[in-house]
């Protein structure tokens, strides 16, 4: 089935307070086939000043 909408929620983004540092962002992908079926997930990725850095996407 092909995708009849796709989009995204404003991307957020923040530093969080000492001592992590760490640059954060996250947005919302919503997406809607063709069939009627529709889905959301939140993506979040972090990295902090020595390289560490990680993200995931989960359905919300």
């Amino acid at each position: 089935m092909p995708l009849s909408e796709f989009d995204h929620s404003p991307v957020q983004k923040w530093i969080s307070a000492n001592p992590g540092n760490n640059a954060h962002a996250e947005t919302v992908w919503k997406g809607k086939l063709s069939g009627g079926f529709q889905w959301s997930c939140r993506h979040r990725v972090w990295a902090d000043q020595d390289g560490f850095k990680g993200g995931y996407l989960k359905r919300v």
